[in-house]
């Protein structure tokens, strides 16, 4: 989150990449992710990626909320682009981005948020999950509707998101955030 947030680190982030990517003499095949946590915001994604981390079948992305299975797109969602929450990168880069450290696990994951912020954001995500990744496993990690809108406000308050009260801040958005919460849409 810190390089999302932050445009010097995002730049080194980018420089560390290109560096990887430019001086890596071993060829790897890219493996595109079978495993997905798709779960809404504040409910647990980044607890259950570490977790799963630790499997020694599974490789998680050290990158996490890539939103690989997004299209690169500059149109404008919720503020901001898939393509810079793509961190600019196209499909190949961010599969690169994403398998960097794997080596012969049998599961390759990724958490991505994004995917469950419809109609908002993602709503191409279950159709690119199909095309790319056919016979992937997709865990949908939730939690108590009200509590995860009051932890989201706090979390937002906490990095300095959220301008002003949780009352004003929940009538600014409150179409966003009730319908993250409402999980059978995005099911």
């Amino acid at each position: 989150s810190a390089v999302r947030r932050n445009t010097a680190c995002r730049a080194l982030w980018k420089q560390y990449f290109y560096l990887q990517n430019k001086f890596s003499n071993v060829h790897q095949d890219f493996k595109v992710p079978n495993l997905i946590i798709i779960g809404s915001q504040k409910s647990g994604t980044t607890s259950l990626h570490n977790y799963l981390s630790q499997h020694p079948d599974i490789f998680m992305s050290h990158f996490k909320e890539p939103g690989y299975f997004l299209e690169s797109t500059d149109s404008p969602t919720l503020n901001t682009s898939r393509k810079r929450l793509r961190l600019g990168l196209d499909d190949a880069a961010l599969l690169k981005l994403i398998n960097l450290g794997h080596s012969d696990e049998t599961w390759i994951g990724e958490s991505s948020t994004y995917y469950s912020m419809f109609p908002f954001l993602g709503a191409e995500a279950p159709e690119n999950i199909a095309l790319r990744s056919p016979n992937a496993r997709v865990i949908y990690i939730v939690r108590h509707p009200l509590e995860r809108i009051v932890s989201q406000y706090l979390w937002g308050e906490k990095n300095e998101f959220a301008l002003g009260s949780f009352h004003e801040v929940l009538e600014k958005r409150f179409e966003v955030m009730v319908s993250i919460s409402s999980y059978a849409t995005q099911i």
